[in-house]
C-alpha cells in the first residue's frame, strides 16, 4: 500500500489556490483545499476527537500546512501557530515582509515572500514533509474540500 502525503492548502484566493493546489496534486501529494481560516482550523482540528495516528493530538491525515498570509480576519500565521500545536509543519506565502518573515520562523514555519514558482513550493514541501510523493498517479481533479471557492479572475500577481 503506498501512502501518500496530505497536504492542506488554505488560500482566500480562488485562483492562488487552484494555483498552489494543482501544482502539489501533480507533484503525487493527496490536496484538500480550505478558503478560509475558520474552514482550515476546522479542517485541522477534524481528527481530533478520532484520536493520534502517528503522535498527533489531531487532524492525523495531514502532513503539511500551506496558507496565504492573509485569511481575513486571522493569518496563515495563526493557521500555522495551530498547525505546529499538533505536530503539523506549515508554509505560509504572503508578500515580502521581514516582521512576517521573523514570526514564521519563530513559529518554526516556512514563510515564501511572495508567489513562489512551482520549484520554489515543491522544495520546500519535500524539506519538510521529509519524503518524495508516493508513486500513485494524481487525479488531477481529485482536489478534496467542499468549501474551496470556484476560479476566479487571476490575483495572484498581488502577492509578487
Amino acid at each position: 500500500m503506498s501512502f501518500r502525503s496530505h497536504i492542506l492548502v488554505v488560500a482566500h484566493q480562488a485562483d492562488v489556490a487552484e494555483q498552489l493546489s494543482s501544482w502539489v496534486d501533480a507533484a503525487g501529494y493527496e490536496v484538500s483545499r480550505a478558503n478560509s481560516f475558520a474552514s482550515g482550523k476546522a479542517r485541522l482540528t477534524a481528527g481530533s476527537s478520532a484520536g493520534p495516528a502517528s503522535g498527533r493530538g489531531a487532524a492525523p491525515d495531514i502532513d503539511l500546512v500551506i496558507a496565504e498570509v492573509k485569511l481575513g480576519d486571522y493569518n496563515g500565521l495563526h493557521l500555522a501557530l495551530r498547525a505546529k500545536s499538533i505536530g503539523i509543519p506549515a508554509i505560509v506565502i504572503g508578500h515580502p515582509d521581514l516582521a512576517l518573515e521573523r514570526e514564521a520562523a519563530m513559529l518554526g514555519a516556512t514563510y515564501l515572500p511572495g508567489m513562489p514558482t512551482q520549484d520554489e513550493l515543491l522544495a520546500a514541501v519535500r524539506a519538510l514533509v521529509g519524503r518524495e510523493p508516493a508513486a500513485v498517479p494524481s487525479s488531477r481533479n481529485g482536489v478534496s474540500g467542499g468549501d474551496a471557492e470556484g476560479p476566479g479572475r487571476s490575483q495572484a500577481a498581488h502577492l509578487r
